[in-house]
C-alpha cells in the first residue's frame, strides 16, 4: 500500500515537472518568434516612407516642377519674367532670355536627396518660336506659322518676291531636361537657384510584346474589326462584352484599319494581340497596339478587357 502511494506521488511529481519544463520551452519559443517578428517589422518600418516624408518629397517635386515651368516660359518681357520667378525666389536676379517659348507639359524624372538638399530633374516639353527661311516654313503645317497683321502688311508692301528671301518665325517643339536645386527647411521646400540644363539620360523603357504567334481565325478577325469600329467611334458595346466587363467606348476617333491579329490559341483563343490604325480630326495614321481578352461563348466571341499590355509579357 505504501509502495503504491510512493509510486503515485513520484508519477505526479514527474508529470508536474514535465509540464513545467514544457511550459518553459513554449514561453522561450514564443519569445524568440515574437522577437524575430518585431525585428522584421522594425526593419520594414525603418525602410518605409512615413506620411510626413511622403508629403515632403511630394512638395519638393511639385515645387521644382512649377519653378521649371515658369523658368522655361519666355515672353520677351523682363517685368513679366521677374514677376513670375519672384513667386519662388526672394531676389529673382535671373536674366530674361531673348525669345518666345511656352511649356506644354512637364514631368518630374527623379528627386535625389543629400540630407535636406534635393536635386530634382524635370523634363519639359516646350514650343519655341524660331526663325526659318520661307522654304523651311512651307514644309511645316500651317498652324505652326503665326502670321500677324504686320506680316500681312509687309508681304503686301514688299511683294511676294522680296518676302521669299526673308525669314519667318515658326513654332518648333523641343524637349529640355533641367535640374532644379531644392532645400527642405523645417518641412517647407525652397528653391535654391535657377535650373541647369542637363542630359535627359538613357531611356529605360521598351515596347514589350507577348509571345503570341498563332494566326487568328477569320471569324475573330471580323469580330475585332466590328468591335474596334464601335469602340473608337463611341458606339454601343452591349452586344460585344462579356458579363462583368467594364470596357467603355471612346467617342471622337475612327478606326482606319486592322493590320494584324495574333492569338494565343487559334482553336480557342482567349488573348488577342492587335495592331490597328485610328484617326481623329487633325490626326491620321495613329498606331494602336492592343491586347484584348476574349471569351468564346455559344459560338460567339465576347470581350472581357482591352488593355495596353499583357500581364504575362516580359522583356526580351
Amino acid at each position: 500500500m505504501g509502495l503504491h502511494t510512493f509510486d503515485r506521488a513520484m508519477l505526479y511529481r514527474w508529470l508536474a515537472s514535465g509540464l513545467f519544463w514544457l511550459l518553459v520551452l513554449a514561453v522561450v519559443f514564443i519569445s524568440i518568434r515574437s522577437t524575430n517578428i518585431v525585428a522584421r517589422v522594425s526593419r520594414a518600418a525603418a525602410g518605409a516612407m512615413t506620411v510626413c516624408q511622403e508629403q515632403d518629397i511630394t512638395g519638393v517635386r511639385e515645387l521644382a516642377r512649377a519653378f521649371a515651368v515658369e523658368w522655361a516660359t519666355w515672353t520677351s518681357s523682363p517685368d513679366d519674367y521677374t514677376r513670375r520667378l519672384g513667386l519662388f525666389l526672394k531676389r529673382p536676379d535671373i536674366a530674361t532670355p531673348d525669345g518666345v517659348q511656352e511649356v506644354t507639359a512637364a514631368s518630374v524624372q527623379s528627386a535625389d536627396s543629400d540630407g535636406e538638399k534635393y536635386r530634382v530633374r524635370v523634363l519639359l516639353h516646350t514650343r519655341r518660336l524660331i526663325p526659318l527661311t520661307l522654304a523651311e516654313a512651307q514644309a511645316l503645317p500651317p498652324a505652326f506659322i503665326p502670321v500677324s497683321r504686320e506680316d500681312l502688311i509687309k508681304i503686301k508692301q514688299e511683294g511676294l518676291g522680296t518676302a521669299r528671301d526673308r525669314e519667318v518665325l515658326a513654332w518648333r517643339d523641343y524637349l529640355i531636361c533641367v535640374e532644379v536645386p531644392v532645400t527642405l527647411r523645417h518641412g517647407r521646400p525652397e528653391i535654391n537657384g535657377p535650373p541647369v540644363i542637363v542630359s535627359p539620360g538613357v531611356a529605360g523603357g521598351e515596347i514589350v510584346e507577348a509571345h503570341i504567334n498563332e494566326t487568328a481565325p477569320p471569324d475573330l478577325v471580323g469580330f475585332v474589326g466590328q468591335f474596334l469600329g464601335l469602340y473608337y467611334g463611341g458606339g454601343s458595346l452591349a452586344n460585344f462584352l462579356a458579363l462583368g466587363a467594364s470596357v467603355v467606348a471612346i467617342p471622337g476617333w475612327k478606326l482606319e484599319s486592322v493590320g494584324e491579329v495574333r492569338v494565343d490559341d487559334s482553336k480557342i483563343p482567349s488573348l488577342a494581340y492587335i495592331r490597328a490604325t485610328v484617326s481623329a480630326p487633325g490626326v491620321g495614321r495613329l498606331e494602336q497596339r492592343i491586347y484584348m481578352l476574349v471569351h468564346l461563348e455559344r459560338g460567339s466571341y465576347l470581350v472581357k478587357d482591352v488593355r495596353a499590355n499583357n500581364k504575362n509579357a516580359a522583356p526580351h
